[in-house]
């Protein structure tokens, strides 16, 4: 008995284990996504803008940040005389500005003691900034003395961050072609899903119930073609959707992924499990092979039908090869294709990678959760004996 415990709590601790290294990446990336910046493993909190301890009227710093992403400003200051009052003004490119005055935060002014100052960023009336516009850059932070006759000191100048923002996502969404990339990833996943559903169902229910010549020889040669690597195919469906002028088109991405062999396979081995009597009776009934197929056959087959989608709709949303060779227009590229353009063009942005990542990974996330129950009633079929 012990060592049956034994053995459970081993499997229990080891399935734990690699389930902790397969979301790690996962949680990683989604994490990283939303924080202002940083990379996978480090964060960054604040953001060093001067440090002077000298007498100032009016202090010009080039900063050239979203303040989307910044939670406060923070810093030491006093007056040389006291009583002093300042605004802190930012500037966008085009000649936008937004402000803050200190006697919001200081009644009295400046005095000539340091004391620690915090201004939210949520303060600073940024309808007018960086109007039309995607993001909210500031180019110029002004500190200028608006009343008293001293001057003021600064010291430890610096700009805090949030610690989660979603302002990556929407740059994502914003630049470049990310939003035709999603729609085409969308478009031709969603097509081929359909095509796969409809035509591997069909040459299944032929391969279970119909008699026709060289039937065994056509199923061999599809079981065959399973252990043929799809990059193998690359170079004769280059050279054919050239020779018919489908390059860079919706066709030469859809028509070859419509019909695959292992949704043929799975569909054959499933509907030949399927009773045959209740065809038989439809057909007694007057039901023609039309409503045979599309009144029984898929309803009955809904758990491998569920395979056959997230298997699929997996596939045609990650594919990256066939439509990095088959397109050579930003129009007509796919979501892997522009994320692997992507990582090039900003270097190692990690925050905006993510979170185009994110948003790739998301819609297959989504699928597999709208189809798991599916998917497993489809495995676990035929193991439960009745």
């Amino acid at each position: 008995m012990r060592r049956s415990h034994f053995v459970n709590l081993l499997v229990v601790i080891l399935l734990t284990a690699l389930v902790m290294l397969t979301l790690t990446p996962l949680f990683l990336m989604f994490h990283t996504s939303i924080r202002p910046v940083g990379t996978l493993t480090k964060g960054i909190s604040r953001v060093q803008l001067a440090h002077k301890d000298e007498a100032i009227t009016v202090l010009k710093i080039r900063f050239h940040q979203d303040i989307r992403k910044f939670a406060s400003f923070t810093f030491l200051a006093k007056g040389s005389l006291g009583g002093e009052q300042f605004r802190i003004t930012l500037s966008d490119i085009r000649g936008g500005s937004c402000r803050v005055d200190s006697e919001k935060y200081l009644k009295a002014g400046l005095t000539k003691e340091w004391q620690e100052i915090s201004i939210p960023i949520s303060d600073f009336n940024t309808a007018e900034f960086a109007r039309g516009l995607p993001e909210k850059i500031a180019e110029i932070i002004t500190i200028e003395i608006t009343n008293g006759s001293g001057a003021m000191y600064i010291e430890g100048l610096a700009l805090d961050l949030k610690k989660f923002t979603l302002a990556n996502y929407i740059d994502v969404f914003t630049s470049g072609n990310f939003r035709r990339y999603f729609f085409n990833s969308a478009l031709i996943a969603a097509l081929i899903t359909i095509g796969n559903i409809f035509f591997c169902t069909i040459v299944g229910y032929a391969f279970a119930r119909k008699d026709f010549a060289f039937k065994q020889s056509l199923f061999l040669l599809i079981l065959a073609s399973l252990i043929i690597p799809p990059q193998a195919f690359i170079v004769p469906i280059f050279v054919l959707m050239k020779s018919i002028g489908w390059l860079n088109t919706y066709w030469a991405l859809i028509i070859p992924s419509l019909v695959q062999p292992f949704g043929i396979f799975l569909m054959k081995q499933y509907i030949s499990r399927l009773p045959a009597s209740l065809e038989d009776q439809a057909r007694v009934d007057g039901a023609k092979e039309r409503q045979i197929i599309f009144r029984i056959i898929f309803p009955l087959s809904t758990p491998a039908l569920a395979i056959v989608a997230i298997n699929t709709f997996m596939g045609a949303w990650n594919t990256f090869l066939f439509p990095f060779i088959l397109t050579n227009t930003a129009e007509m590229r796919t979501l892997p294709v522009g994320l692997a353009l992507f990582n090039t063009l900003q270097g190692a942005d990690w925050v905006h990678l993510m979170a185009a990542s994110s948003i790739t990974a998301m819609p297959v996330i989504l699928v597999f959760l709208a189809f798991q129950k599916h998917i497993i009633a489809g495995l676990t079929t035929g193991l439960v004996k009745r």
